[in-house]
């Protein structure tokens, strides 16, 4: 079985369908998701990453700094990678509202907008935004390096976002 991450929408106008071929990943355009190999060493060190970096992501949540925006959270569920925004702290435990439609027929009790405890153990990705600059995302890069220079630089002008 295959993971699946959800790209948002606007990542699909940068891709050509020919993309794919060259990746180890599978990309279905009606329904925004990716399939990625678990075992794809990539996006393995990418989400090893994230989990070894989550203490910046808290450092920048808890500092309060109305500049910083867009916080999220990834968590897997049953081979399904998926995002979670408005997070919020309580009692020292993370929440997050589901921000990704589910098709697994494993995750159909997960609804849009839910609100659920973040789960360390689960945690694949994170980020926040800061001015103009994205930071952690580190399973997007993945996706964002495998593009063509002029592919990447398309998709960085329409999101309007850079990758730090």
């Amino acid at each position: 079985m295959n993971y699946r991450f959800f790209i948002p929408i606007f990542c699909l106008a940068v891709w050509g369908c020919g993309y794919g071929k060259k990746t180890t990943f599978e990309k279905d355009i009606e329904e925004n998701i990716y399939e990625v190999d678990p075992e794809d060493s990539i996006m393995n060190e990418a989400i090893k990453q994230a989990r070894s970096t989550f203490p910046e992501f808290e450092k920048a949540f808890s500092s309060k700094d109305t500049n910083m925006y867009d916080f999220g959270i990834k968590m897997v569920f049953n081979h399904e990678h998926l995002w979670f925004a408005k997070i919020m702290l309580k009692n020292e435990q993370y929440y997050g509202i589901l921000a990704n439609v589910t098709d697994y027929e494993e995750n159909q009790l997960m609804n849009l907008g839910d609100t659920f405890k973040i789960e360390m153990a689960r945690v694949t990705d994170w980020q926040y935004s800061y001015a103009d600059t994205i930071y952690g995302d580190y399973t997007m890069r993945v996706f964002r390096d495998m593009m063509s220079k002029a592919d990447r630089d398309e998709f960085d002008e329409q999101t309007g976002f850079i990758y730090q």
